[in-house]
Formats: structure tokens, sequence, C-alpha cells
């Protein structure tokens, strides 16, 4: 079970940019083979949002980005 807010206005208002994105994948035909994916999680690379704007962006890479 998966419970979620569903904000259909996310992609028209910059300030309400979404955390992450669900992509649905659909049930193989019976006796098919289903399709194969790898998923990746990844950390952010910064620890600041604009890092442009730090005197010394190297200073904001996240540690624990890989």
């Amino acid at each position: 079970q998966l419970a979620c807010p569903l904000d259909l206005g996310c992609h028209s208002v910059k300030k309400n940019k979404p955390k992450g994105m669900l992509h649905w994948v659909a049930e193989p035909t019976p006796g098919q083979e289903p399709a194969s994916a790898e998923a990746r999680l990844y950390e952010n690379l910064f620890t600041i949002e604009n890092p442009a704007a730090a005197e010394d962006w190297l200073e904001r890479l996240n540690p624990t980005s890989e």
C-alpha cells in the first residue's frame, strides 16, 4: 500500500518543486518475460540549494554523495 499526496500543479510553480517522482510500470502480458530495470538512489551533490552563490562551492560538497 502506498499513500501519497497528488499535486497536479507542481510543474507550473517553481517554489513547489517535488522531491521525487514515481514512475509506474504495467504488469507484463501473461507468458511474456517482464522488462528488467535498474534503479539507483543518489544523494544531493551539494549541501545547499544554490552552490553558485557560495564563496567556496567546494566546501559545500555533500560528503555522503556518491
